[in-house]
């Protein structure tokens, strides 16, 4: 073979191997996630890149996003486009991303019925501008005790927490997120629900049956010849507050305290909806979440209850519930782990919305201690008290709600 032929079929071979290794053009498209910028108080930039474009135009793409490695169904998500033709592409997220968090991103495409991901890139937040969730994380220099008995009230602004457990009390201080311990007079030294009225601490004592009343820096019996209950059954009544009156209530009897005579009153009920998990007012009514899902609006004027919806949330042992606007708040809880959905009741639509989940996640290097949770100045503060593994230090994470940001105002 002269030299002639041996160049021809190199040539010939050289062409057929380019041939094999340029890249099938698939159905899908290649798409890859770019490090993530501008990360600062107000959010962060997520950015990506087509690849290479495949067979079929995409229906829509853009980033997933989450404490652990995101999916499509399960995970944030933010659409971009529809049809990805070609180069970079990016979104600034300025909500439910919380400051100290760390999360994870990736691209996203969909074709058909069909999703291609990119990879997975990681960075740690630094706070979002518009979400109504907050988070503040407070290390006190406070040994605070496991406890199964909190009662907890409101007052001048600061929340208070009565352990029942151990018998110590601290102050909640909203500014900051803090809890310290608290020698204040106006925390009563026997175990209490305690509640404000018209500026005035109020609380009833299980122990002896009488209101009592803070004054001048001192818990003040009131007195009363009407003996409401046995202390073995107190475990079964609820606690409410509405307009001058203070109400307890389960599901045989109404006992109903007027703060300006002074005088009980006892009401026999025959509803049975399940025990009360959750309670707020609004409107002058009361409102009763049950055990059975079931929702009940109390009238004080006549002492009477009805259903009015049912919760389509989780039922749990305890839920919080607050109000505001024309909409009842149930949601949140610890069993089996966190609970974090919150959902509203509009009134005046009798419609059920799903506010932001809650972003709180179970603490992995620590102990539970307690959670509790403060409405205060038109705000929610829950507040998940730990115990570290590592130091023993205790670690407080509060998580603020502000409905007043919420996605169904």
């Amino acid at each position: 073979m002269d030299n002639k032929a041996i160049l021809i079929l190199l040539v010939a071979v050289f062409m057929q191997s380019c041939k094999n290794d340029e890249p099938i053009l698939r159905d899908f498209p290649m798409i890859n996630t770019l490090s993530v910028t501008n990360i600062d108080s107000t959010g962060a930039t997520f950015r990506g890149e087509l690849q290479k474009r495949g067979k079929i135009s995409t229906t829509s793409y853009g980033f997933l996003w989450d404490m652990n490695d995101p999916t499509f169904t399960s995970s944030h998500r933010a659409i971009v486009g529809t049809n990805l033709q070609g180069g970079t592409f990016e979104f600034r997220l300025d909500s439910s991303i919380f400051n100290t968090y760390g999360y994870k991103v990736r691209t996203f495409a969909t074709y058909g019925k069909n999703i291609v991901y990119g990879n997975i890139q990681s960075f740690t937040s630094k706070g979002n501008k518009t979400s109504p969730w907050s988070l503040m994380i407070d290390t006190p220099n406070v040994e605070i005790s496991y406890s199964n008995s909190i009662n907890s009230f409101v007052s001048d602004g600061n929340g208070y927490i009565i352990d029942n457990s151990y018998s110590k009390n601290y102050i909640y201080t909203p500014q900051n997120s803090s809890i310290s311990i608290s020698h204040d007079s106006r925390i009563p030294i026997f175990s209490a629900n305690v509640f404000e009225l018209n500026n005035i601490l109020y609380t009833y004592n299980i122990n002896d049956n009488y209101m009592y009343k803070y004054e001048n820096k001192i818990w003040n019996k009131i007195p009363s010849s009407f003996q409401i209950i046995n202390n073995y059954w107190f475990s079964n009544f609820s606690e409410i507050v509405i307009s001058n009156y203070f109400f307890l209530i389960d599901n045989y009897t109404i006992y109903k305290y007027d703060l300006n005579s002074n005088i009980w009153s006892q009401t026999f009920s025959t509803f049975y909806y399940g025990s009360i998990i959750g309670k707020t007012v609004l409107n002058n009514n009361a409102y009763f979440l049950t055990s059975n899902s079931a929702v009940l609006e109390f009238n004080p004027n006549n002492n009477t209850f009805k259903i009015i919806t049912q919760y389509p949330g989780v039922i749990l042992d305890k839920v919080e519930s607050f109000s505001y606007n024309n909409k009842i708040y149930f949601g949140l809880g610890i069993q089996n782990g966190l609970y974090t959905d919150l959902w509203a009741y509009d009134l005046g639509s009798n419609t059920w919305q799903k506010t932001e989940k809650c972003p709180a996640q179970s603490q992995q290097n620590g102990y539970s201690i307690f959670n509790v949770a403060f409405f205060i100045k038109e705000k929610l503060n829950l507040c998940y008290v730990y115990q570290s593994i590592y130091n023993n230090n205790t670690i407080i994470n509060t998580w603020k709600f502000d409905p007043s940001k919420s996605n169904i105002n």
